[in-house]
């Protein structure tokens, strides 16, 4: 994986079942502002705002990558030496009356008198600003901030919600909740579900489409979904090699026992039969995990009942080879 023509870091290699919170694809209006609040210009450049606990905010550097299979995506980049400046907030954001303005500052919200001093509702007007604040008075709770919903309160240090009431004509915070998250820098793998306030993990079950050009590693080979992978030499030789390695051993070990051609030719049909299952479980392992109890308590009850039987069979092959040997 590359990122800005350059081999990404460490922390930047994905592992098979992860992912990353990448917010664009290759369409690049997805970095105008207008169409994403995160992104906001500092210094004339474009930049990731994400809040942080504390009433704070981190300017993050955007990175461009690019994936094996030739998608491009932008995402921010998580090191710490990425992070350009540490703001008040990121514009747009709200609290209480307070707003967020392009200067990265929290500022009261404010609009302009109209007929001399009179504000509209919800409005008080300042001699100091010469100008209508927005106040924390009110007759509904629906004028509140949040209209009585937990939102997120970025005043607090730790991820906290809180609720806001209208209470003798003020709107005050009636409750207060401690979550796992209200921002991503809250989770330290992976990025918070603001629906739930938890921490949503970077790990997951990844799953392979035959047919989409991408072998993927771990679900896809030469044999279940040759039309991505056929095009891969080293996955087709290093599939063969496994076959014949298989194959080989198979014919030898029936060869040595027996002493027989027919027995080495058997032996071959078995090496690559114990491949293909081989191959199987190492392509559908996921399944496997995911079924594990019912196919270790199966496999358990299996062996109970029928290992002796087992042993038994295989007994007696190994004495009719011993037999015919002896011929």
């Amino acid at each position: 994986m590359t990122a800005n023509n350059k081999d990404i870091s460490k922390s930047y290699v994905l592992g098979w079942g992860d992912w990353i919170n990448y917010y664009s694809g290759v369409r690049p209006a997805i970095d105008d502002p207008e169409l994403n609040a995160r992104v906001v210009r500092y210094n004339n450049e474009l930049v990731y705002c994400e809040a942080i606990s504390g009433g704070k905010a981190n300017l993050e550097k955007i990175i461009t990558f690019k994936t094996i299979s030739g998608n491009c995506y932008k995402a921010p980049d998580r090191s710490e030496s990425s992070i350009i400046k540490t703001v008040q907030c990121c514009p747009g954001a709200r609290m209480a009356n307070a707003v967020c303005g392009d200067d990265f500052i929290w500022a009261t919200q404010t609009m302009p008198p109209e007929n001399g001093n009179k504000c509209q509702s919800g409005y008080e007007y300042s001699s100091n600003s010469k100008k209508c604040e927005k106040t924390t008075s009110c007759t509904l709770t629906s004028q509140c901030y949040g209209g009585g919903n937990f939102v997120t309160d970025y005043g607090a240090t730790t991820p906290t919600k809180s609720k806001y009431n209208c209470v003798n004509g003020k709107c005050v915070i009636v409750k207060k909740e401690i979550v796992e998250c209200t921002t991503n820098s809250d989770c330290r793998d992976g990025v918070c579900d603001v629906n739930t306030n938890k921490c949503v993990s970077g790990r997951g079950v990844v799953s392979a489409v035959c047919g989409d050009g991408i072998c993927t590693a771990g679900l896809e080979n030469i044999i279940n979904c040759p039309s991505d992978c056929a095009k891969d030499k080293e996955n087709i030789i290093s599939n063969l090699l496994f076959f014949i390695l298989f194959a080989a051993f198979g014919g030898f070990l029936f060869y040595a026992i027996a002493r027989d051609v027919i027995w080495a030719v058997i032996g071959l049909i078995v090496g690559l039969a114990v491949a293909l299952i081989v191959q199987w479980v190492l392509v559908n392992w996921v399944v496997l995990l995911l079924g594990s109890t019912l196919v270790g308590l199966a496999g358990g009850v299996v062996l109970y009942f029928f290992g002796g039987v087992i042993i038994i069979i295989i007994g007696i092959i190994v004495q009719i080879i011993g037999l015919m040997r002896n011929k």
